[in-house]
């Protein structure tokens, strides 16, 4: 297995470089780590995904023989697509950029996962592998405009106008596993540059959002009109206002209540990057991950509900 050298300073993350492959369907993975540090401005991507079933594990080289590491099949999916995106410029992401076998170097680097995603270049989501609909809803979020018609003298378009087949291929887009991580608020939503991967296909975030907020603000996008309504974290992209850092932490633990995590504590962790002020230190707590989940629930949440009162 892969030996990991230490982390060396706070700001300090590791990045991958990779081997040089065919194609995407070449099965060896082969990756260089490097460590850079934050406030030296490094340039780098960021990949945002799921880990997929857990179960499923592939191998990745590391170092040039230096070691191997385990990944989830569905990491090793991504990674066969962004190495053939850009091989150039480094990636961070998670499962090999941290040691998760080393609890306190996670409990430093959870602290900053929302720089990492902030001060990428670009921030790379991966929805997963084509599917047999997939390039039609992928088409719809590149340009609505082909499918809905203008209405006459409005300013948004008709969904009513759109086809069925369309529809199930939104919906099934939207119904995929990303869509229900909690962390993806913080690493979409600090973000300035996201590019959204379903296999070969990709679109901006800025595509995919406009494609699902109508225009002119009205959303008609909706059940009643055969296209399910937008998961939470398109209805707080264009409504976040950083100044209140609690209020908008609470209302997204609120929200995130229903959201997927590997891990029950993330549920917490996930929300501390969202407030602009969570680190210079508004909240009295840092992640820890030698708590359970129970545990960690019942030390923060005194504190939370002490606090929404005083409000």
């Amino acid at each position: 297995m892969y030996r990991y050298n230490p982390l060396q300073h706070p700001l300090e993350i590791r990045v991958i470089r990779f081997g040089t492959a065919l194609a995407v369907s070449d099965p060896h993975l082969q990756v260089t780590i490097s460590h850079v540090r934050l406030d030296k401005r490094p340039v780098y991507r960021a990949l945002s995904y799921t880990w997929g079933d857990t179960t499923l594990k592939e191998i990745v080289e590391c170092d040039n023989g230096g070691g191997q590491l385990l990944i989830t099949a569905n990491c090793a999916s991504a990674l066969r697509r962004l190495r053939l995106e850009d091989e150039l410029t480094p990636i961070w992401i998670d499962s090999i950029c941290i040691n998760q076998n080393d609890i306190p170097e996670r409990n430093q680097q959870i602290l900053l996962i929302s720089d990492v995603y902030r001060l990428a270049s670009k921030v790379q989501v991966y929805l997963g592998e084509e599917d047999e609909d997939s390039a039609l809803g992928m088409a719809y979020f590149r340009d609505p405009r082909k499918f809905l018609a203008q209405e006459e003298g409005r300013g948004f378009l008709d969904v009513s106008a759109i086809a069925e087949q369309p529809k199930q291929a939104v919906n099934r887009i939207l119904s995929r596993a990303w869509f229900g991580r909690v962390w993806v608020f913080q690493e979409v939503l600090v973000s300035s540059a996201v590019d959204v991967l379903c296999g070969s296909d990709k679109v901006t975030w800025s595509q995919l959002t406009t494609s699902i907020w109508a225009w002119g603000g009205r959303n008609r996008i909706f059940l009643k009109e055969g296209i399910k309504e937008p998961p939470i974290l398109f209805r707080f992209a264009e409504k976040r206002n950083r100044s209140s850092a609690l209020e908008i932490l609470l209302r997204y633990m609120h929200e995130a209540r229903s959201s997927k995590s590997t891990d029950p504590r993330d549920k917490i962790y996930a929300m501390l990057g969202i407030a602009a002020d969570t680190a210079a230190g508004f909240l009295p707590f840092r992640p820890d991950m030698n708590f359970e989940g129970k545990e960690s629930y019942k030390l923060r949440a005194p504190y939370l509900k002490t606090s929404l009162v005083a409000k």
